[in-house]
């Protein structure tokens, strides 16, 4: 959905504001406006989850990375965007079902971020133990 009248990297949601594509993009200078850009497209409770394919046709976003990207930068900046086991993305329900689908889904990125540093500590392990390797804290910091 590219808006005709615009700089073909942008693109319009539902609500009417611009965002740009996060290609080489900094994050540390978006402004507001771009806040809920991908929220704007999805719908209330993890039965109406949007897939990751619905969502580039709807947002006209490029790819998947860049999709993750706007998403990253969503809930970094407070939108409660959740994802499911499945693929799709979707915004809390109200009431208890949303609590229980806020859950559902901080258990799920909790348990993939620690698989993710388990995997890091094996490979900081592995670089420490070969003899004569520059030590991980001299290559990372």
């Amino acid at each position: 959905m590219t808006n005709a009248n615009s700089d073909p990297k942008k693109v319009r949601p539902p609500n009417g504001a611009d965002i740009i594509s996060f290609d080489s993009h900094d994050y540390t200078t978006e402004t507001t406006e771009t806040q809920g850009f991908v929220t704007s497209f999805l719908s209330k409770g993890a039965e109406n989850a949007m897939s990751t394919k619905d969502l580039l046709q709807l947002t006209g976003l490029p790819n998947a990375r860049v999709l993750r990207q706007h998403i990253q930068h969503e809930r970094g900046a407070g939108q409660v965007l959740l994802s499911s086991t499945n693929g799709g993305y979707y915004l809390p329900d109200d009431g208890t079902k949303g609590q229980q689908e806020i859950a559902d889904c901080y258990r799920s990125m909790r348990s993939r971020a620690i698989n993710t540093l388990r995997s890091a500590i094996v490979l900081r392990k592995a670089m420490e133990s070969v003899e004569g390797q520059t030590t991980v804290d001299e290559v990372v910091g």
